[in-house]
């Protein structure tokens, strides 16, 4: 701050003040007016106010003429100027020699206040547009299989998802075969004198639970009926299990705000990395995006199995005849499985067809895995080491 300086006139105080300038920043403040100075002999040297200092606006302090004299005049002080944030002081009154005093020019009125300045914008890197063919740049974020990507910062609107690293379970083939259906019609005895017979004479048919009286004594074989079989049904089992990213990536781009040599791509924590993309497998073009990485947009899966067959069906008949006395329902003397014989110790009056059973099966075909599982859509990333 300057000292104030008391001057007398004709015995009468006149008293010429200046101020010094005010801290920078927020709104400027209004240069103070011009002093307005009386003439008079031997005239007082008035000095202006300093304006204060601002940042923003432009203030421009008033000015004040003196009054015309006989033998002098006197010049008011110029009001302080700003711009920018700075002001100076105005220039004094030039003293006056001889002659009654003027009348003081009026101050001009005070400049208008400076306007506060703009917020700052969202912190961001000018990158330069891709070579051509190339689309970008974006910001480009991975994570593994149990990970959650980020989302797209505002000013990237366009968000686009890629995946790489495909892993492939194993594919499990199986082949089986129904069951076919098997009809057993009757079952034949037939009866030789001393030996098991190979032939020999009939001595009736048998059904299941059928009892037939018999006529005849000696050795007994059964012979079971060849079977009437169906058709097997194939069952094939075929398990492809679904195939697993290990990668998966977030491209964010469509940056719109420009600035000197190029878009303004906003700087965030989520992204690591800055990149270019392209469709297909391609080799990065020359500059800075030397990182190459291949992502694909999805995969085609054609796994499966070989045909699943089932051979002609076999099976056979079986069954067991209870040879009795008295009645069918008198005491078992002598038995015999299908094919065997009895042992011709007694005697029988009746046979009866205690037991039977059947089966039947086809031979299924051996199955391999066929097809394969293979990425589809790639595209190229190139990004800044």
């Amino acid at each position: 701050m300057k000292p104030s300086v008391l001057l007398y006139l004709f015995g009468m105080p006149l008293l010429a003040c200046s101020s010094s300038g005010g801290d920078d920043g927020g709104i400027g403040n209004a240069g103070a007016a011009g002093t307005s100075s009386t003439g008079g002999t031997g005239g007082v040297v008035s000095s202006g106010g300093t304006g204060g200092a601002s940042t923003g606006g432009a203030s421009t302090g008033g000015a004040s003429t003196g009054g015309a004299s006989t033998g002098g005049a006197s010049t008011g002080g110029a009001g302080g100027a700003s711009t920018g944030g700075s002001s100076s002081g105005g220039t004094g009154g030039s003293s006056a020699s001889g002659g009654s005093a003027g009348v003081g020019g009026s101050g001009a009125s005070a400049g208008a206040a400076g306007s506060a300045g703009a917020g700052g914008s969202t912190s961001c890197d000018c990158v330069a547009p891709p070579p051509p063919a190339w689309t970008g740049p974006v910001l480009l974020a991975e994570v593994g299989p149990t990970g959650s990507l980020p989302g797209c910062p505002t000013d990237l609107p366009t968000q686009q998802t890629f995946n790489r690293t495909l892993t492939v379970p194993a594919t499990s083939c199986d082949c089986e075969c129904s069951t076919p259906s098997v009809f057993c019609g009757a079952f034949r005895i037939r009866e030789s004198g001393s030996l098991c017979p190979a032939g020999g004479t009939s001595a009736g048919l048998l059904a299941q639970g059928e009892c037939i009286t018999m006529s005849a004594s000696g050795i007994f074989r059964l012979d079971a009926p060849n079977p009437v079989l169906g058709m097997c049904t194939a069952m094939p089992t075929v398990d492809t299990p679904a195939p697993t990213w290990q990668s998966t990536a977030v491209a964010c781009g469509g940056a719109t705000n420009t600035c000197a040599t190029g878009v303004c791509v906003p700087q965030s924590g989520s992204f690591d990395r800055l990149c270019i993309h392209r469709n297909g497998d391609e080799a990065c073009p020359a500059g800075g995006y030397t990182e190459r990485s291949v992502f694909y947009g999805g995969f085609d899966d054609t796994r499966g199995c070989s045909t699943c067959t089932c051979g002609t069906a076999t099976g056979s008949c079986s069954g067991r005849v209870d040879l009795k006395t008295g009645s069918c329902t008198g005491t078992i003397v002598d038995s015999a499985a299908s094919g065997a014989c009895t042992s011709g110790s007694v005697s029988p009056t009746h046979a009866v067809l205690a037991s039977f059973a059947s089966s039947g099966s086809c031979q299924e075909s051996t199955v391999t895995a066929t097809g394969t599982v293979a990425e589809r859509d790639p595209v190229t990333f190139c990004c800044e080491p």
